[in-house]
């Protein structure tokens, strides 16, 4: 039974990282063992570092899961479209971002979804200019105009919010 622990997506040979792309696990370890076998020997001289994988066409329907140090799920990017800009850019339509607990409960704390986002990898971020609808547990944010910042696990909408609670606001407007 799998626990979302990434050593255990290793040991059961799911690799959604590779498959989220459309890459099998033979053709991962290809890619491995050209870089590190045959590039650096090539006679024209291309240095491992200067090789780079860049998909020229969309990627359909990915899941890109993101582990914390303990080795359980933090975030999840979905997408029914994803375009490669460059190392740091991807553009996705159809995003739904998915923030778990982190933690063996694998308990889904809340999830986002626009029609169009960018994400800026190294820093954690996706951000968009068309809506957003946040659901929680006991709440739903619905907007425009909006970054997500996985570091701090912030959501800022600019335009047009509005916010639905589903419990109780007793006493806090009086």
């Amino acid at each position: 039974m799998a626990t979302g622990r990434c050593d255990e997506v290793v040991k059961s040979k799911d690799y959604s990282g590779c498959h989220g792309f459309g890459f099998s696990a033979f053709f991962c370890t290809f890619l491995i063992v050209v870089s590190v076998l045959i590039i650096p020997h090539s006679p024209v001289g291309v240095s491992v570092l200067e090789a780079r994988l860049a998909p020229d066409a969309p990627v359909l329907d990915f899941k890109l899961p993101i582990f914390g140090q303990n080795g359980y799920k933090i975030w999840e990017l979905r997408g029914r479209e994803g375009r490669y800009v460059n190392e740091e850019r991807i553009d996705i339509t159809g995003m739904e971002l998915r923030l778990f607990s982190g933690d063996a409960d694998l308990k889904v704390h809340t999830t986002i979804e626009s029609p169009a986002a960018t994400m800026l990898v190294s820093q954690s971020q996706a951000l968009g200019q068309s809506e957003i609808k946040i659901t929680g547990n006991q709440f739903q944010i619905e907007g425009e105009d909006w970054k997500w910042t996985g570091s701090t696990r912030t959501v800022n909408v600019d335009k047009n919010v509005r916010v639905s609670f589903r419990q109780q606001l007793a006493g806090i407007l009086k």
